[in-house]
């Protein structure tokens, strides 16, 4: 297997490693889901939240 930065026919070679990661990170959002832990927000609470993150790391900055 190359290198998870060289590029196979114009699109990048993912390792093993992180496709290990990626199921864990789907597998851990389903079982969240499942066990009603996850919380949804609407489009516009989503973008206010983002807003107050990206002012506050500027901030911190």
């Amino acid at each position: 297997m190359s290198d998870s930065k060289d590029y196979i026919s114009g699109k990048l070679d993912v390792s093993a490693e992180h496709e290990l990661w990626i199921t864990e990170q789907i597998n851990n959002a389903h079982k969240k889901n499942n066990s009603g832990e996850m919380l949804f927000h609407s489009k516009l609470e989503a973008e206010l939240i983002m807003k107050e993150r990206k002012e506050r790391i500027k901030s911190n900055g």
